[in-house]
């Protein structure tokens, strides 16, 4: 793949020790974007998730025009921070998708979204493998940094409002007199 060709041209495959590496950077940065959700709001979290991580692709992508050995380290650096943005805008669509519809509708609406998110993921998988595995790293981490950086307007442009603090929509108002028994 793409990151064995950068990090490691000359094994079959990419160390083990590296994925693990990219694993405890991604799980930080779930556990981050949880905390920091609220405080950096939902547009934080999308500038994070798709501007900032392209960012680090991009930074990665030009440790490959850099001497393999010693560009390894950076580029694991770069692919860990990466990794660790991940979860921002993820987390931040999640928040929204909570946030914006009223208690009648939030269960359909997260678990809609939650489907195809993890629909659309898988699907981006196999179809970028088609693809990616023939590019040079360069090219691959480079097409990946621009793909991400304009998802990012996309998703920033089309957001409706900013949730982060503002109360959320409860729809319609169950009064407690209609919840005794005396009523049934």
């Amino acid at each position: 793949g793409v990151f064995q060709r950068l990090i490691s041209p000359g094994a079959r495959e990419l160390p083990h020790m590296v994925l693990l590496l990219f694993n405890f950077g991604d799980l930080g940065g779930t556990v981050l974007s949880v905390f920091l959700a609220d405080r950096l709001g939902r547009r934080g979290s999308f500038f994070i998730g798709f501007f900032f991580q392209a960012a680090l692709f991009g930074a990665m992508a030009r440790t490959a025009l850099l001497n393999q050995t010693s560009s390894a380290p950076l580029a694991m650096a770069f692919g860990t921070a990466a990794s660790a943005c991940r979860c921002f805008a993820w987390e931040a669509a999640h928040f929204w998708t909570l946030e914006a519809f009223s208690t009648e509708l939030r269960g359909m609406a997260i678990g809609i979204s939650t489907a195809n998110m993890r629909i659309l993921s898988v699907i981006a998988l196999e179809v970028s493998s088609w693809y990616v595995g023939d590019l040079n790293a360069f090219l691959a981490l480079s097409t990946f940094s621009v793909l991400l950086g304009a998802s990012g307007v996309v998703a920033l442009l089309s957001m409706p409002m900013e949730t982060a603090g503002a109360p959320m929509s409860e729809g319609r108002v169950v009064k407690a007199t209609s919840l005794c028994m005396n009523d049934v």
